[in-house]
């Protein structure tokens, strides 16, 4: 007569815990065992040789209903047949994993080309703006692909805030700056350099402190106006002394 096993045996020798052998019994991957008077369960010598095949295929990442059928099968049949039957088996499991790393590598291509544009916007994008606005997202935005960098902008604030105003007033002087643009080439032409240069360096500094263009090149004209004007009434007035003199 066969030595029969209780379960804690079996799980020693086949490295399938209790648990599990239990749970394979449920499913009936594993057929129910023989019992002693007292109600513990007693594993033969095939229940232990289909505990290892189970945990074998297991191991292979075949699903526990294809499992099932296996061992079945392979229980069933003789060699040749189990043999053609395995050969199968890894055939479907190398296709499966063939069409796993292609969709992992997929993947991976995919967060590679994600790494630009998080990079941008971690470091570019302004303050204030959230993904519920921003509108080029990269993930959520149909406009922004994972090809394309994220080309934020501020929101407008909403009508009637205090930034609203800022807004518009800084657009009234703009306004204003636009219509001294022309007068900036005049004076480039006609007033002496150093009323030019003079007037570049301090209306960069407001281009600086406005940040809008427009606002620069209303300083530059305005700061060129008023230095021009300056070097004129001196040469005018070295005139006057000349003439005097003569």
């Amino acid at each position: 007569m066969s030595k029969q096993l209780t379960i804690g045996a079996v799980a020693k020798q086949t490295g399938v815990s209790c648990d599990t052998i239990r749970y394979y019994e449920a499913e009936g991957v594993l057929p129910a065992p023989a019992r002693t008077d007292a109600g513990y369960r007693l594993y033969g010598p095939t229940d232990v040789r289909r505990l290892h095949l189970i945990r074998r295929v297991r191991l292979l990442g075949v699903p526990l209903p294809e499992v099932k059928q296996f061992v079945d099968e392979a229980f069933a049949s003789e060699c040749g047949a189990y043999g053609r039957q395995l050969l199968a088996l890894v055939e479907r499991q190398r296709a499966d994993i063939d069409r796993r790393i292609a969709a992992l590598e997929d993947l991976r291509a995919d967060l590679d080309t994600l790494v630009p544009p998080a990079r941008q916007v971690g470091a570019l994008a302004p303050p204030g703006l959230t993904v519920a606005v921003c509108g080029r997202c990269p993930l959520v935005d149909a406009a922004g692909s994972l090809q394309d960098y994220c080309r934020c902008h501020p929101p407008e604030p909403p009508p009637g805030t205090a930034r609203a105003a800022l807004n518009k007033g800084g657009r009234r002087r703009a306004g204003w700056a636009t219509l001294a643009a022309p007068l900036l080439l005049c004076l480039a032409c006609c007033l002496p350099p150093l009323a030019v240069v003079g007037g570049v360096v301090l209306a960069a500094a407001v281009g600086l402190l406005s940040q809008n263009l427009w606002v620069a090149l209303g300083g530059v004209a305005l700061c060129a106006l008023v230095l021009g004007t300056i070097g004129v009434a001196r040469r005018y007035r070295r005139a006057r002394t000349v003439s005097a003199l003569a």
